[in-house]
């Protein structure tokens, strides 16, 4: 016979503790039956149904259970309630994330210095991002895998926020949109946390461009900041294609006044570059730049 550890609450109100006896009594009645000879009862259904509305990650196994061994019926309940209190479970976890904040970050940087993939020292707000990410991610990030998405749920369903996080960094630097809205899901600042991603890539990463895509079509002045440091430290190629985003940026219109203005005084600078190439674009772009 099935068995299943049954949970009491203590210190309860009175609905809450009437909630916890409706879900015990499911889980007792549907840990009853012998595997594969659980009738279609109304008691039976309306257990399901019940673990289906208050069910936790405890009656997962039970469930799990009766979506392989039962009659098609059975499992057909079983297995939506499943769906149901895993996807509880999952705001659960999301909900209580708690993403490092500002004395973390200036903790971490007074213990270590991020330099850039050549070795470069690195901007302010480069520094800033890189400590951000790496306290998001405890410095990794991974495993690549096509069923991601499956993979994460059932990360997040077990409470492993972190390495559910970890995926979704590296799906979205495989080119995978989904993943983003995943990330802010947590709380994160999502911006931040892919733009200390990017300032550890090196220049000829392959997840580097459809990252930088990511970032003119989504940052703001973060990602104008960081742009602005980057375009102090690379050398002349990277330059020229970080003003391109920079102005990519001005282009579509939907920076706020303070971003607006930093990107483009930071094209303006730009047409002072030791390197001709590098300053003739600039002053193509900032010639064409829209009127604010």
């Amino acid at each position: 016979m099935r068995f299943i550890t049954l949970l009491f609450l203590v210190l309860s109100s009175p609905a809450l503790a009437s909630s916890q006896s409706t879900v015990d009594d499911a889980a007792a009645l549907l840990s009853r039956f012998e595997p594969g000879a659980m009738p279609k009862a109304v008691s039976v259904m309306s257990a399901l149904t019940d673990l289906a509305t208050m069910g936790t990650a405890e009656h997962l196994p039970l469930l799990n259970s009766l979506a392989a061994e039962e009659q098609r019926d059975i499992q057909a309940h079983a297995k939506a309630a499943i769906q149901r209190i895993a996807q509880r479970e999952r705001q659960i976890h999301r909900t209580s994330y708690q993403q490092p904040g500002h004395q973390a970050v200036t903790a971490w940087l007074s213990r270590h210095e991020p330099v850039g993939p050549a070795g470069e020292r690195l901007g302010r707000s480069e520094r800033h991002m890189v400590a951000y990410s790496a306290l998001v991610l405890a410095e990794a990030i991974g495993p690549a895998t096509k069923d991601w998405r499956s993979v994460g749920e059932r990360l997040e369903t077990d409470g492993r926020q972190q390495e559910a996080i970890r995926l979704y960094v590296t799906a979205s630097l495989h080119g995978e949109a989904d993943a983003y809205p995943l990330l802010d899901a947590f709380g994160l600042d999502t911006e931040r946390l892919m733009l200390g991603v990017y300032t550890a890539l090196p220049n000829d990463h392959q997840a580097r461009i459809p990252l930088q895509s990511w970032l003119i079509q989504e940052g703001g002045i973060a990602t104008v900041r960081v742009f602005a440091e980057r375009i102090a430290r690379t050398d002349a190629a990277e330059r020229e294609r970080t003003l391109a985003a920079l102005s990519a940026m001005i282009a579509a219109g939907r920076l706020s006044t303070n971003a607006d203005a930093a990107a483009r005084t930071r094209i303006a600078r730009s047409q002072g570059d030791p390197d001709g190439q590098v300053s003739e674009f600039a002053r193509t772009t900032y010639a064409t730049l829209t009127p604010r």
